[in-house]
């Protein structure tokens, strides 16, 4: 909502395209209403969806598995972001053999069905079988930060032999 504020100087300049999952729009809503006709579009996220915006293309290979409708992204079949989901083994094939995967992990320990996010152990197996060239991890939950998102990147990078880096406030990549 702030960006969106933002972008469009209070709605003073309707621009900008607002991609979302269809329950980011309702019942108890992220995206609030009156800041919707602010947006020069909205385009609705689905799974096996494609997009483009400014020559840009993006898809949603599969919906995630989390409390509300979450999808990863592949940005031109080199970048992917796998966002908030619990493990299922489809995450796999959709993520398979990217340049760069970057993984929300909110946890350190064993997964828990109650809470629907990554653990290391998950993000371990997932990068064993997709092999990007470089991983990168973020989301970080406190079980994480505890320990020390840095050490827990280094300890996989040595265990997988692929470049993982934790992400930190600011960080930017050349690509």
């Amino acid at each position: 909502n702030v960006m969106i504020e933002a972008m469009t100087e209070g709605g003073w300049h309707k621009r900008g395209v607002l991609f979302c999952p269809q329950d980011a729009l309702e019942d108890d809503p992220v995206v609030l209403r009156y800041l919707r006709n602010y947006l020069k579009d909205i385009q609705i996220l689905k799974e096996g969806g494609t997009y483009k915006l400014d020559g840009l293309t993006f898809r949603t290979p599969l919906r995630h598995l989390h409390d509300v409708e979450t999808y990863g992204l592949i940005i031109e079949e080199r970048i992917g972001l796998i966002s908030d989901t619990f493990f299922f083994p489809a995450l796999f094939e959709a993520y398979k053999g990217l340049e760069i995967l970057v993984i929300n992990v909110v946890r350190a320990q064993e997964r828990d069905e109650r809470i629907k996010h990554l653990t290391i152990p998950d993000v371990k197996e997932i990068l064993r079988e997709t092999k990007p060239q470089k991983a990168i991890l973020t989301h970080f939950g406190m079980t994480i930060l505890k320990i020390g998102p840095s050490k827990l990147a280094q300890e996989l990078s040595r265990e997988l032999g692929l470049q993982v880096i934790a992400a930190t406030d600011g960080m930017s990549l050349n690509l």
